[in-house]
């Protein structure tokens, strides 16, 4: 589902939660950290993966980094990544993660974005958080991501 409506229906479930704490007389909760993840599923396309990754994730180039062509190709690729939000609501941890699917032995990508951040107490600036997480989402995957790969998905802009 888009974002939006994902979070349509996050924020009816917390005010059917809220809801509830209150008919139930148990307390209204005191957040304190936020938390946004896409997982993102990239399947192995031209060039086998780990190499393949290049072609996706520009960050990874086995090519480049072969100096002195020692080193024979990977059997692997693991990778974490964190950038700071801004105005300190937090951090954007990015994992990339290479393996197999099980059905088809066919290579994918799990690329992971996880904003966290802190929360006030009273949830006032979940609204405001979110947003902010959410654009770091999509617009970090962007940037990360090669154009070739963004031509091969049909990104829109």
């Amino acid at each position: 589902p888009r974002f939006s409506a994902a979070y349509d229906r996050f924020v009816k479930g917390w005010n059917l939660f809220l809801s509830f704490l209150k008919e139930t007389d148990l307390g209204l909760p005191q957040t304190n950290q936020y938390e946004l993840t896409y997982i993102n599923h990239v399947l192995e396309g031209g060039t086998p993966f780990p190499v393949g990754i290049q072609d996706y994730l520009p960050l990874f180039s086995w090519n480049i980094a072969q100096s002195i062509k020692f080193l024979p190709t990977p059997r692997a690729a693991n990778s974490r990544f964190q950038f700071p939000l801004p105005s300190a609501k937090g951090t954007l941890h990015v994992t990339v993660n290479h393996g197999q699917r099980k059905p088809d032995g066919k290579g994918v990508l799990v690329i992971d974005l996880t904003a966290r951040g802190p929360a006030r107490k009273d949830w006032s600036d979940m609204n405001d958080w979110f947003s902010v997480a959410h654009e770091w989402i999509v617009r970090g995957f962007t940037d990360l991501t090669s154009s070739t790969a963004h031509k091969l998905w049909g990104r829109q802009q």
